[in-house]
This record gives structure tokens, C-alpha cells and sequence, in this order.
């Protein structure tokens, strides 16, 4: 490439001589800096980065530094997902959920895999649940886990109901607790008992439940002795 000498317009620390060594350092060289009205020689592959400190002293000088100043101001180009290879983006999207998952935007996270028409692990699902459990579930959440739990109440193969997920339960459990909610706001006169188990009715009538399974589900667990403390 070839050397120009340009005149310096801004104040401009520079290293005259040395080369690039390993690692991107610079051997070598001396220490100087210009002052506006100095001039200075310059590779042509380092007009890029201090260009807005130059002025060309000839034509060739001014054509780079004008070709150099329209791709440098130019607006950023924006690549479409649509446009890019499909493993592209399977791998950008396992990026950005993996990114949410350590940011502990578990909802968020979940909320975009069912979005995409796809089913979250059980593992997120809890997470989701419980990053917070006292506020109200989204309804493609909440809609989620309601067909998930009506599918799941029975196995194919006899009368006994399948075990669930620790993010089924985590699900019985908020639906259970809003539903007691609404319904103490909605039935103020009403003693605590008699809420709780008009909240448990709800709850199994609208997840394909029995009210066994929603009291054994909300019931405190006893503790025991291989508890940790």
C-alpha cells in the first residue's frame, strides 16, 4: 500500500516507525504528537481510524479520504434472520435463550420458546414459575400448562395418574393461590375455610383435576428427617 502525507487538523498522539508484533502490540517506534498544521505520512491502511484528523494534500489524499469517511458514515447494514442460513439461526436462537437463562428472564425465555411453537423443558417451566410466583401468569403461559396437565392426568395404559413435574405442581399451586385470592375479593363475608375449598374446586374443574389431587398438591408438606436444614 502506499504512503501519503497528509496535514493534521485535530491534536494526534502517533508512534512514528516499529511494526505490529504477536498479540496486536506495536514494537518499536518513537512517540510523537502532532499539532493541527503539521503534517504527517501515513500507510494508506491507517487513514481509517484517524481520518476525521486529517486534510488531504493532494487529489489521490482526498479521494481516500473521502472513500475512507463515506464507509465509515455509511448506515449500518441490517441482515434479516429470514436471510440467513437455517443453522444460523437455530444457533443464534439457542444463543439468545441460553443468554436469557443465565440472566434468570426465565419467563421471558419461556414465553419465546412457546412463541416459536415449541415445548420448554420441565426444568424452565419451574424456573419460569417460581422467578414469580405471586403474580399472575401470562395466558400463553397459564394456557400452556392447562392443556399440559389435562393431557398428562391419566396414562394410556391404566387408571393410575402419571407422576408430574415439579413445574406441574409449581403451576396447581400459583392457579390455586390466585384462585384464592379472587375469590376472597369477590367473597369477603365468606370464612377462610370455605374459600379454600371453592379455590380448590376451581382449580380442579379447570385443569381436569380431581380435588384430591389439587388438596395433596397445595397441602404443606410435612417435614422429616432427611430434610436439610
Amino acid at each position: 500500500m502506499a504512503q501519503r502525507r497528509y496535514r493534521v487538523i485535530k491534536r494526534l498522539p502517533w508512534i512514528d516507525g516499529g511494526r505490529l508484533a504477536p498479540g496486536f502490540n506495536w514494537e518499536g517506534g518513537r512517540y510523537v504528537v502532532y499539532e493541527p498544521g503539521d503534517t504527517i505520512e501515513i500507510d494508506d491502511r491507517e487513514v481509517a481510524s484517524i481520518y476525521h484528523k486529517l486534510e488531504a494534500l493532494d487529489n489521490a489524499g482526498s479521494a481516500l479520504l473521502e472513500a475512507v469517511r463515506a464507509k465509515a458514515e455509511a448506515p449500518a447494514q441490517i441482515t434479516f434472520v429470514a436471510d440467513l442460513h437455517p443453522r444460523a439461526v437455530e444457533w443464534l436462537t439457542r444463543a439468545l435463550d441460553e443468554k436469557q437463562r443465565k440472566s434468570g428472564n426465565m419467563r421471558k425465555l419461556v414465553l419465546g420458546i412457546l412463541a416459536r411453537g415449541e415445548d420448554p423443558t420441565d426444568e424452565d417451566l419451574a424456573a419460569a414459575l417460581e422467578e414469580a410466583p405471586h403474580e399472575p401468569l401470562p395466558q400463553e403461559l397459564s394456557g400452556y400448562l392447562a392443556g399440559v396437565l389435562r393431557h398428562r392426568v391419566w396414562r394410556k395404559s391404566g387408571r393410575k395418574a402419571p407422576p408430574r413435574t415439579t413445574a406441574e405442581d409449581l403451576f396447581i399451586q400459583s392457579y390455586y393461590h390466585l384462585a384464592v385470592e379472587e375469590l376472597q375479593e369477590r367473597f369477603a363475608h365468606q370464612k377462610r375455610a370455605a374459600i379454600r375449598r371453592m379455590a380448590k374446586e376451581k382449580t380442579a374443574d379447570s385443569l381436569g383435576l380431581s380435588v384430591r389431587t389439587v388438596e395433596r398438591v397445595v397441602r404443606p408438606r410435612p417435614w422429616n428427617k432427611s430434610d436439610k436444614a
